[in-house]
């Protein structure tokens, strides 16, 4: 790593807020790359060219001072980074006088400049990840050996284990222009990844696509309810942040192994997410095998579903019909339960069942009509 003026001003802005002497931050090569004193920045510093060739401390009296170009009467000590040195720090002033000062500033400096190490590696580590999961997510190419080996080399993720997608949509942050509302997204999105990281294992891992929605995958034990770990889960986060997790839809996919497995489980995830909008607008989560049949219709074809719709005359049945025959699948096909549900006496309850075999030509007394009526809602409710 090396010390630049990017790194090293922020460092003399904060640390000479709090003392009363000159303070330098030197480079590897001895330039003075930030300094409390500006006209000194970008000169030459031949006692921090000292302290780089000695690798030892440099005390400078006011005798010795003419010896070495750039440098005044004071303290430079060696700024170390991983056993090697990086730079020089040097304080103006009486040794004796700076000489504790100067050793508390080096300290400061080294975990500073650790801490910004950190922040650094943990970004490219973020954009790698970022990376990879935009190319895992594609649906128009995917390329199985180059992620699985990118996923094993750089980010660590063991393919012995299962995984399943969890997919967040958060209304908050979707309410957000990613890039009007750039910066506050990012704030937000900030505080929702350390509320989220809170109850994630540590071989999970997560991401923001580009349409707001919050991708997670974690690992799932077979001998473990998902379900009820979602649940869990949203529970815990809610009780944290009840305002901003109250409208939050939590879809999620099958478990599976590898990287094709993580991939399938992400479309899983997207589409029961998707139906949860269709078919359940008041529950906040869903699993790909909560939809049955109607997964199944949803992944045919459009055009194929159109052309069954025309057959018959759905379209041409007054809501009143409709929201009957809906209620009639909801109670299980029990009549007197369906009346009851409807506020209605059982002869209207027949009267409507007549009227819609009138007008669809099916029978819903028939188990074979009323298989074919029921895809029939299905579908219309697909294609909202």
């Amino acid at each position: 790593m090396r010390i630049t003026k990017e790194l090293a001003f922020p460092i003399i802005q904060k640390l000479t807020n709090t003392m009363n002497y000159n303070m330098n931050i030197m480079d590897d090569q001895g330039m003075i790359i930030a300094s409390s004193d500006p006209k000194r920045v970008d000169s030459i510093h031949e006692g921090a060219i000292e302290v780089q060739r000695s690798k030892k401390p440099l005390i400078i009296e006011t005798k010795e001072s003419s010896r070495f170009v750039g440098a005044k009467e004071g303290v430079n000590l060696p700024i170390e980074f991983m056993n090697e040195i990086i730079g020089t720090v040097g304080i103006t002033g009486k040794p004796d006088q700076v000489m504790e000062l100067v050793q508390m500033t080096k300290i400061t400096v080294e975990l500073m400049l650790q801490q910004a190490y950190l922040q650094q590696q943990s970004h490219f580590e973020q954009q790698q990840l970022h990376s990879w999961i935009m190319e895992l997510i594609n649906p128009d190419t995917f390329d199985e050996k180059k992620l699985a080996n990118h996923a094993q080399h750089f980010l660590k993720i063991d393919f012995d284990r299962a995984y399943a997608v969890i997919l967040m949509e958060i209304s908050a942050l979707n309410a957000l222009d990613p890039l009007k509302d750039l910066i506050k997204r990012n704030e937000l999105w900030d505080e929702i990844n350390k509320d989220i990281k809170m109850y994630l294992t540590e071989s999970a891992f997560m991401d923001l696509t580009k349409e707001g929605l919050i991708i997670i995958c974690v690992e799932i034990p077979p001998y473990k309810s998902q379900v009820q770990l979602i649940e869990k889960f949203f529970n815990s986060i809610m009780k944290k942040n009840k305002k901003l997790y109250a409208e939050t839809r939590i879809a999620a996919g099958g478990r599976h192994r590898l990287v094709s497995g993580i991939r399938k489980s992400y479309f899983e995830a997207r589409q029961s997410l998707s139906l949860m909008k269709k078919f359940m607008d008041k529950k906040n989560i869903s699993h790909i095998d909560d939809w049955g049949i109607i997964k199944l219709l949803d992944q045919v074809p459009v055009s194929f579903r159109k052309g069954f719709i025309e057959q018959y005359d759905i379209e041409k049945l007054p809501t009143e019909l409709l929201y009957t025959l809906q209620t009639l699948f909801n109670c299980d096909h029990n009549l007197t339960l369906t009346a009851k549900t409807l506020h209605i006496h059982r002869n209207t309850l027949a009267y409507r069942l007549e009227s819609i075999q009138q007008i669809m030509k099916l029978n819903p007394k028939s188990l074979n009509d009323l298989f074919i009526l029921k895809i029939l809602l299905l579908l219309k409710q697909l294609g909202k």
